[in-house]
């Protein structure tokens, strides 16, 4: 879509060579004189923006967008304005003056100082993080070189199509006169420009992914110089299944980790699993909370290897068993030990009693 914003005006003066010079001016000479126009060339600018490489990303990415803007505008036609007379005087004069003026006015499909600005409506989970790019000149049916914008995803936006919005304005060759006499370098080239807007829309997708989030952490026998172990129970919040997911963790002093890996297996959107994880508390620990990082590594639907962002939980360590505590859990072991061994022996001796007899009895 294009509207015409401001009409500006360029006048150069006793122009020499055949590349017009660009300067902005916001009036039109006085000395523009449409009557002595040779052609009317009907055409202009066409811009067209394409994304390079995928649109898809993730949520929480940082990515660079880069852009190529194509000028596929064409020349539709031209027209006469002033008939040229073999028998005048000034006839090779006004010639010449013709055919500068038309080499000129095929320019007028060019687009000049252009530059690009990108745009999200504001309640997108978007960020423009790069300003204006300016591109320069394209000429018709010439691709730019690449302009790049950063933009910022927020972590916590919904997969779907987003669209943003590119700017582009530039200026163009709207009319061309010259006068003067060019055998005797004494010509005068006045150019006039408008300026354009075009607004293209690029398509960005937003991926499903599965995410991940810890709803449960219990600890048995934590405590200060013994071994103790932590379930921590995880939940696939996302919208993508997780497939041969593994739950690792990471400790730091006074704990350890015996074991910090735990199989998952697949969990859909929703699914739970429990992992349990063996930890090691240094004698010199204190009675506090103590983080744990959790990241689980997943296959995504396409078969890629994916890592959860880190998940930070907690345990709080217990205080180590005294004497008495030990001897009494001793103690309750011995009993519990005892009791198994005479009801085996029993178990045992009446069986052997029992084989016993009926042999006898043979």
């Amino acid at each position: 879509m294009r509207d015409i914003r401001k009409t500006i005006a360029i006048f150069i003066v006793a122009m020499f060579s055949a590349v017009p010079v660009y300067a902005s001016t916001t009036y039109l000479p006085q000395s523009f004189d449409f009557s002595n126009n040779y052609y009317t060339v009907f055409g202009e600018p066409n811009l067209t923006a394409t994304l390079i490489g995928s649109n898809e990303f993730e949520k929480g990415e940082q990515v660079i967008l880069s852009i190529n803007v194509l000028n596929s505008g064409k020349i539709l036609g031209f027209r006469t304005e002033r008939e040229l007379d073999p028998s005048d005087p000034d006839y090779s004069n006004r010639k010449q003056l013709a055919e500068k003026e038309k080499n000129y006015e095929l320019q007028k499909i060019d687009a000049l100082n252009v530059i690009a600005v990108l745009s999200v409506d504001s309640g997108e989970p978007l960020q423009i993080k790069s300003g204006p790019q300016y591109i320069g000149s394209i000429r018709g049916g010439v691709i730019s070189s690449p302009i790049q914008f950063a933009i910022e995803i927020d972590k916590d936006a919904a997969p779907g199509i987003y669209k943003l919005k590119l700017n582009l304005s530039y200026d163009f060759q709207q009319d061309v006169q010259v006068s003067g006499n060019v055998t005797r370098g004494e010509d005068v080239t006045n150019f006039w420009y408008d300026k354009l807007n075009q607004n293209q829309t690029i398509e960005i997708k937003i991926k499903k992914q599965a995410e991940f989030e810890v709803i449960n952490v219990t600890s048995r026998d934590l405590r200060v110089n013994s071994e103790g172990l932590v379930e921590i129970t995880y939940k696939n919040t996302g919208e993508e299944i997780a497939k041969e997911a593994v739950a690792r963790i990471n400790v730091i002093e006074p704990l350890s980790s015996i074991d910090d890996q735990a199989f998952l297996g697949t969990l859909a959107p929703g699914q739970k699993a429990t992992a349990v994880f063996k930890i090691k508390v240094d004698k010199n620990a204190i009675l506090k909370p103590y983080e744990i990082s959790n990241k689980i590594k997943y296959s995504d639907t396409r078969g890629n290897t994916k890592i959860s962002d880190e998940i930070i939980t907690s345990v709080v360590v217990e205080p180590a068993l005294s004497l008495g505590d030990k001897l009494n859990e001793n103690s309750s072991m011995l009993l519990i030990s005892g009791f198994l061994a005479v009801v085996v022996g029993t178990r045992h001796y009446l069986k052997k009693k029992s084989f016993k007899n009926s042999t006898s009895l043979k």
